[in-house]
């Protein structure tokens, strides 16, 4: 579409504040950061299993995450070396805590619906992605 020179002059505050927020986040959380890699929010306290909790609390719990890599190197001589190559697998674990609300108030101190577990969700909503330090108080 066509702009006329009153048009683009229009726009060009809006295109600018954007780029200056942008430059704010960055300088803000630092060099390689994302959005979603912040952690500003604070952690609630730990998630008890067996505990009693009401719709609406809110926890903390840590996931770990395990990935296996496979990779094929290069091989000279030992019983794993087929065809000079070999497999070798790495197992890596990244563990993350995040905060989580209670959803279904008669699930959530079951050990079945762990905030962190295979059904979590069912019993709790993350919130906000990863967490860290501890979540200031609300009145």
């Amino acid at each position: 579409r066509w702009l006329s020179p009153q048009q683009k002059i229009n726009t060009t505050p809006t295109i600018m504040f954007g780029i200056k927020l942008i430059a704010l986040a960055a300088a803000i959380h630092g060099p390689g950061s994302t959005a979603l890699d912040v952690s500003a929010v604070g952690c609630h306290p730990a998630w008890v299993g067996g505990a009693s909790y009401s719709e609406g609390d809110l926890v903390s719990r840590i996931k770990a995450t395990k990935t296996v890599t496979t990779k094929i190197l290069p091989c000279t001589s030992g019983t794993d070396c087929v065809d000079g190559k070999r497999m070798s697998k790495e197992t890596k674990t990244v563990s993350r805590t995040s905060n989580y609300e209670c959803i279904e108030p008669g699930w959530c101190g079951s050990s079945a619906y762990d905030p962190a577990g295979p059904f979590g969700s069912m019993a709790w909503e993350e919130k906000g992605g990863k967490c860290s330090g501890t979540a200031m108080a609300t009145n």
